[in-house]
Parts: C-alpha cells; sequence; structure tokens
C-alpha cells in the first residue's frame, strides 16, 4: 500500500493510454534527474514527488525572468525604432 503523497507505479501507469514499460522509463528519467523518488512497499513499487528541484528551478527563472524581460523590452524599441 502506497503511504500519503505516493502512488504505485501500476496505478500511475493505469491512467495513460501507454504501457507499464513507457511509464516505468518515464519514470526512470524523473528518478535520475531527482524530481521523483521510488520507494519498495511489499511487491508494490510507489512513486513520489521531490520538489526541491522544481522550487530552484522556479527560483532560477524568477531571478532571471526581470533580466530577460527588460533585455527583450529594449531590443524591441530598437526595433521598433528601425522601423521609423
Amino acid at each position: 500500500m502506497a503511504h500519503e503523497g505516493e502512488v504505485a507505479v501500476g496505478e500511475l501507469a493505469e491512467r495513460f493510454p501507454t504501457s507499464l514499460t513507457a511509464v516505468i522509463k518515464h519514470i526512470d528519467v524523473l528518478c535520475d534527474a531527482g524530481l521523483v523518488r521510488r520507494t519498495r512497499r511489499g511487491r508494490n513499487v510507489c512513486c513520489s514527488l521531490v520538489p526541491a528541484p522544481m522550487a530552484e528551478a522556479k527560483a532560477w527563472l524568477e531571478r532571471n525572468l526581470a533580466f530577460w524581460n527588460s533585455s527583450f523590452d529594449r531590443l524591441g524599441e530598437i526595433v521598433d525604432g528601425d522601423k521609423e
């Protein structure tokens, strides 16, 4: 039985129109990226999300958002100035 915040791989696979093997391969990639954790619960393998890497990515995006927005705004002004 899965613990709170976990879902059995088989149960997860039932939610998608693809094979169990394909779902397992996707879970492998997510585990390798540190986004998902697998835990054996008796005969079942359960998965849970690991939120820290996504929080890090979100923080990085937020830090860089202002820079890119201002850069694109300046580029837009230059392009618009060339049209006149």
